[in-house]
C-alpha cells in the first residue's frame, strides 16, 4: 500500500443478522444513512432465496 493511500476505498453490499430488524433499519438510516435496497425474506429452503 502507497503511503497516504486508505482502504478499503468502497464496498458493494453487507449482510447484519439482528433480533429486531425495525430498530435496526431505524438505528443504521439515523446513524450512517444507510438505506434499505432489498426487503427481508423469509427463508423456506435456501435454493428458494434471492440470495440463495
Amino acid at each position: 500500500m502507497a503511503q497516504g493511500e486508505t482502504y478499503p476505498k468502497s464496498f458493494s453490499h453487507i449482510g447484519i443478522t439482528v433480533t429486531d430488524i425495525t430498530k435496526a433499519v431505524q438505528f443504521y438510516s439515523a446513524l450512517i444513512g444507510w438505506y434499505i435496497i432489498m426487503q427481508p425474506s423469509k427463508v423456506k429452503r435456501e435454493k428458494d432465496t434471492a440470495i440463495g
